[in-house]
């Protein structure tokens, strides 16, 4: 990938402005990485390793990144020196006698001290997780794929420094170019948003465009911005598939349904297909199934099948009895599945019905005709002679001089 001056010279602005001391020094790292690589073209018989040199300050430049957050993290060689330290004070004292157990004791700690040392690339990933959050306001989204990418680079960069081969200057310039985009994603808002935008308009997303997604998917505002853009449904399956559309660790609503109420206008078939998809991938997962309905509701006629699927099988849960609500006051009470929200909506206390029960009750007759009328005359019937001496609002509908039907 190609940089202009002014791509290089915008993110090493922003650097220094965002993270003070460390962004400055990342971003002398970084030009001193490229400099060096201007200088080393027909020089590699005279310096060697100049392209590690450039490895090593591409090094310093991710890893001080990482450094804005504080880490109070030990060095591999005090993890390493105490463990021999301990290994020989538990040979001196177990040869001689005394105080084995103490000694023991003390080797044991000093090799968990190393086995935690050896989880550090899980601990850099937080560090990173924790920098993104500190300027996104959120963790990164499922299936986003920058966190581990940024970790691969730094092992890659790391196996380059302490290799024992001279790493190619060409290898060198790819490897700087891809630390470069990498970086810009992270941290380049404007940059991330414009290519967002230009992925949303890809006429034929395919799972190579979903994979530079991931990669420029931090938070969830981000997927957010996508979604409130993109203009095919295919996205929605392709999306599902990497992990992207995934419920969030932290509770969140799901982002997607910004897009679906927009795609449907134009794909309702598609959209409410992919909402039965969702359905089932969610159906265990109570916070989410009403607001798979939620979006159904949004889409017309073609998606009240699944909401009144959903009100059917889990209307024990407070947000589908309100979602059958919903459904009954704003779906076309011609449809066939209106009788599943009335019915729902008719066994609720009656202080839930005390102000809608005749707005509800006169949508449900109005959508009477041959084909309905004896189902929803039973429902009805069943609904009044299970009223009890105590259900005040169904008594007085009941008694109302609307002719009898029970």
């Amino acid at each position: 990938m190609e940089f202009t001056q002014s791509d290089i010279d915008q993110l090493l602005a922003h650097l220094r402005s965002e993270f003070g001391a460390h962004g400055r020094r990342a971003a002398e790292s970084l030009l001193t990485a490229r400099n060096m690589l201007n200088w080393a073209k027909g020089y590699e018989s005279t310096a060697p390793r100049i392209g590690n040199a450039v490895a090593y300050c591409l090094r310093v430049a991710m890893t001080e990144i990482l450094n804005s957050q504080d880490d109070s993290g030990q060095s591999w060689r005090t993890l390493s020196r105490e463990v021999v330290e301990a290994k020989q004070q538990y040979e001196r004292v177990h040869r001689y006698g005394s105080e084995e157990q103490r000694a023991l004791t003390g080797l044991l700690q000093t090799i968990d001290d190393l086995a935690k040392f050896h989880e550090r690339e899980s601990h850099r990933e937080r560090r990173l997780i924790a920098v993104l959050f500190d300027r996104t306001g959120s963790t990164p989204v499922a299936g986003s794929t920058s966190v581990k990418r940024y970790q691969r680079t730094l092992q890659s960069l790391n196996s380059v420094v302490h290799g024992s081969t001279p790493h190619a200057v060409d290898q060198a310039e790819r490897t700087w170019s891809q630390c470069l985009a990498l970086l810009r994603k992270l941290f380049a808002t404007d940059e991330r948003y414009n290519e967002l935008g230009r992925l949303a308009r890809t006429e034929q997303p395919t799972v190579e465009h979903v994979t530079e997604v991931s990669e420029l998917v931090i938070s969830a505002a981000h997927l957010r911005y996508f979604l409130a853009r993109i203009e095919r449904p295919v996205w929605l399956d392709l999306l599902t598939d990497s992990g992207l559309l995934d419920p969030p660790e932290n509770g969140e609503g799901l982002p997607v349904f910004v897009a679906t109420e927009r795609l449907a206008r134009e794909y309702p078939a598609a959209v409410a297909h992919w909402l039965n998809k969702m359905y089932k991938r969610l159906s265990e997962n109570a916070k989410y199934i009403s607001m798979i309905g939620d979006a159904a509701l949004t889409i017309g006629d073609i998606g009240l099948p699944l909401v009144a699927r959903i009100v059917r099988r889990h209307s024990s849960e407070p947000d589908v009895v309100r979602l059958a609500w919903d459904a009954a006051r704003s779906a076309n009470p011609s449809s066939d599945c209106f009788e599943s929200f009335v019915d729902i909506v008719f066994d609720q206390p009656s202080s839930s019905l005390a102000w809608t029960f005749g707005e509800i009750a006169e949508r449900f007759v109005s959508g009477i005709d041959s084909s309905n009328a004896m189902p929803r005359l039973q429902l009805i019937a069943s609904k009044i002679r299970s009223t009890s001496a105590e259900e005040h609002v169904r008594s007085w509908h009941e008694h109302k001089p609307y002719g009898s039907i029970a």
